[in-house]
């Protein structure tokens, strides 16, 4: 299993983390998982972090609290693969939300990704929260709408309470 510097690959442990015996986890608590690294859409938008992180506790803190925040094994993968191609971006200032396209049960998703930039050397772009969503109501500033889509996130879009997001695209 991949491991980067003190960092440990995300898709590589998430089906133990999510799934394992408590032995199994032991060793993998405390620690944190990179998830990707930052590509040049990203940090044009701001997010300045060389990789994306999560902790585990954030990780555990999620399972089964609800619906909206309990992601599977293979959900945790594809946003692994998808964080650098959001959607959608919002900023409050303190925080960014990326809005990302994952499939579950066979039907396209909105999953909003909360990260925070840690430290003032803004090493990292720290995953505080991870959420399905079928409307879009996440306060902030409209910052980044992708403008190639296709179909499925067409008609994703069309589904969602997305008036700010039209409206950002026309201007």
């Amino acid at each position: 299993m991949a491991k980067t510097s003190t960092l440990y690959n995300l898709a590589d442990y998430i089906d133990t983390i999510l799934n394992g015996t408590a032995e199994e986890k032991l060793p993998l608590s405390m620690r944190y998982y990179e998830i990707a690294e930052s590509e040049a859409l990203i940090k044009s938008l701001g997010i300045k972090g060389e990789k994306f992180t999560i902790r585990y506790g954030v990780i555990t803190r999620h399972k089964n609290k609800d619906a909206a925040h309990n992601l599977t094994a293979t959900e945790w993968k594809e946003l692994c693969e998808k964080i650098n191609q959001p959607l959608f971006v919002t900023s409050d200032g303190k925080s960014f939300t990326l809005f990302l396209d994952i499939c579950r049960e066979g039907k396209v998703m909105l999953v909003g990704v909360t990260v925070r930039q840690t430290g003032k050397t803004q090493f990292v772009n720290a995953v505080d929260t991870v959420f399905f969503t079928n409307h879009f109501t996440r306060g902030g500033k409209m910052i980044y709408v992708k403008q190639k889509i296709t179909v499925a996130q067409q008609a994703l879009l069309n589904g969602l309470n997305s008036v700010n997001i039209k409206l950002y695209r026309a201007t």
